[in-house]
């Protein structure tokens, strides 16, 4: 949604800067910001990056269809700042702030951050170790950089969560966290880590850890910086950072306004959810966010069977979502038109698309800014799916006027309890190996995980070729329990909640019959049980969805490597289902 981008050269950044923002070709972005000698600089062309004519600037290009208000900030003409990502913790930053005397212009997190730096740089005299003070007290996934005006021949940038890659020419240094802006122009790229600042001058890449000790930093070749083996996992480890930027684009007044459009939220009865394949699995999770934090009862709908209905009733006062990643998918098209049809006016679109056949049959249109996807399968559209459905959630709650505060800190967390969660990898990677010397396996979840283990066992079937079925937990033992053995595998969601004892209770059918276990939680439970297991690193009560669905959806790619597949491009499997 955002790129950002820095440069500090010995004679003129807009050079560098104006090359790099061409590499978007005729990629749509409404804007660009930069910075030079204090100076705010919009830009709307890549050509007219060469206005800045500074040493020094630094920059946002914002891809989104609905800009938002997160531009560089030149703070008090001695600061200039950006700032990319999410930060958890900023109304106790602004607290701390205004007892410091800052109390004007702390809106945006551009703000606090500049001030926060700017309050350590007055103690200590030291840019460098105010970012690292700073860094220590913000709680989040982000990256920003700055550049002091009286010191221009110094660029610093830091990361907290998103990689940042650096290239030194003989011209000067550049950075940003997207390497094909910046690779053509160096052999190699030096990659900045979590915790780390890096310290560019036209001559000169310095690297610091989080004690401030100075780093040797071994280049990777330019064309191997943000490599990944399959275009599937580049798509499922970039969701931090995708997950952040969409939680500011919600956060900020302009998205809240497009949401406001829908004006008539609080007089919504109903929900009618029209949707299929992976994109059908998120409206059935977000049936239970709309109904718990708004009250509103929600029907969802495979839109290949809700056009063949014999029966189909007008109901008054409903809002019709469609969700589709594409916004081509044929039977939700055609269910949808069949839904206006009847007499539904008030329809609202999700999709990764900005234009599409759906968006121009919908009153409103919510984007999922995840990027393109490349692989067949849906992983980070999956997720943008979920994280747009439960901002419906929310503000259908607010129109309700059923705020709720934990919603929103569950939100703050998230993009930083996803980065943990991929830090699983090496457990998945065993239980994958184990996995892939199967051919069948049972998924099973309970009232929210229902729908995760159906899109866990959806991804188990188009990426590792398995016979993966999905279940109610309560539903095992009307069939499935049959099938159980020493050679089927049962998957769980077992997040400790108010089910958790049932699901257990479950759990022992399958133990009684040598069926292996493998358990997801978000608690300690006892190994010597005779069950694999693996701890989830954090508690969402209401996202965890998102969370266990990330999780499986590494263990569908490491499951599929193991098994040697197309991962992808599947067989028989296409992106846009545009045909019935």
């Amino acid at each position: 949604m955002s790129i950002l981008i820095g440069a500090i050269a010995t004679h003129d950044a807009s050079v560098i800067l104006s090359h790099a923002i061409s590499q978007l070709g005729q990629q749509t972005y409404h804007l660009s910001y930069g910075y030079a000698q204090g100076h705010q600089v919009t830009i709307e062309h890549p050509n007219r990056a060469s206005e800045l004519n500074a040493s020094a600037a630094v920059g946002l290009l914002d891809l989104s269809l609905y800009p938002h208000n997160n531009s560089p900030i030149a703070f008090r003409e001695r600061l200039l700042l950006a700032v990319l990502g999410h930060i958890e913790n900023l109304a106790q930053l602004v607290s701390k702030l205004e007892a410091l005397g800052y109390a004007q212009n702390l809106q945006r997190k551009e703000d606090v951050v500049a001030a926060l730096i700017d309050w350590h740089n007055r103690k200590h005299r030291n840019l460098r170790l105010a970012l690292q003070l700073t860094m220590q007290e913000i709680i989040g996934y982000f990256a920003c950089c700055v550049v002091e005006a009286e010191q221009e021949d110094c660029l610093l940038c830091a990361s907290k969560g998103p990689l940042l890659y650096i290239a030194q020419t003989p011209n000067g240094c550049y950075f940003s966290n997207e390497p094909n802006l910046i690779r053509e122009h160096a052999a190699l790229l030096v990659q900045l880590d979590n915790l780390e600042i890096a310290e560019l001058t036209p001559h000169k890449v310095s690297c610091y850890g989080a004690n401030a000790e100075l780093l040797r930093k071994d280049p990777v070749p330019a064309h191997m910086a943000g490599h990944f083996a399959h275009h599937m996992l580049a798509d499922i480890m970039g969701q931090p950072l995708i997950m952040a930027q969409l939680i500011n684009h919600y956060l900020d007044n302009q998205l809240a306004q497009f949401l406001n459009q829908t004006g008539s939220s609080h007089r919504y009865q109903r929900v009618l959810m029209l949707a299929s394949g992976s994109s059908h699995h998120a409206t059935a999770i977000a049936q239970y966010w709309i109904e718990q934090l708004a009250g509103i009862p929600v029907r969802v709908e495979f839109a290949s069977e809700f056009r063949y209905r014999q029966q189909t009733l007008f109901e008054p006062d409903t809002l019709v979502i469609a969700v589709s990643q594409s916004g081509e998918t044929a039977d939700t098209v055609a269910a949808l038109r069949l839904a206006k049809q009847i007499g539904y006016t008030e329809t609202l679109l999700v999709s990764n698309q900005n234009t599409s056949t759906l968006g121009k049959l919908c009153k409103y249109h919510l984007g999922q800014f995840a990027g393109k996807e490349i692989g067949a399968t849906s992983t980070k559209t999956f997720s943008t799916q979920l994280l747009c459905l439960y901002f419906v959630a929310l503000k259908l709650a607010e129109g309700r006027q059923h705020f709720s505060s934990a919603a929103i800190a569950e939100l703050n967390q998230l993009p930083r309890a996803i980065a943990e969660t991929l830090q699983l990898s090496p457990q998945l990677k065993l239980w994958a190996r184990s996995l892939a010397q199967l051919e069948n396996v049972f998924l099973i979840g309970r009232n929210i995980q229902l729908p995760v283990a159906l899109e866990a066992a959806q991804k188990m079937k188009e990426v590792c070729y398995l016979h993966a079925e999905g279940y109610p937990t309560g539903e095992i033992k009307h069939g499935p329990v049959t099938l159980i053995n020493q050679n089927i595998p049962v998957l769980a969601c077992l997040p400790w909640d108010q089910y958790a004892d049932k699901m257990l209770a479950n759990l022992q059918e399958v133990k009684a019959r040598q069926g292996e276990i493998y358990l997801l939680s978000d608690v300690e439970l006892n190994s010597s049980e005779h069950f694999h297991y693996i701890k989830m690193p954090r508690k969402l009560p209401l996202l965890n969805p998102i969370l266990y669905s990330i999780t499986f959806q590494l263990l569908s790619y490491f499951t599929a490597l193991s098994r040697g597949n197309n991962i992808d491009t599947p067989r028989n499997l296409s992106k846009t289902l545009d045909k019935e």
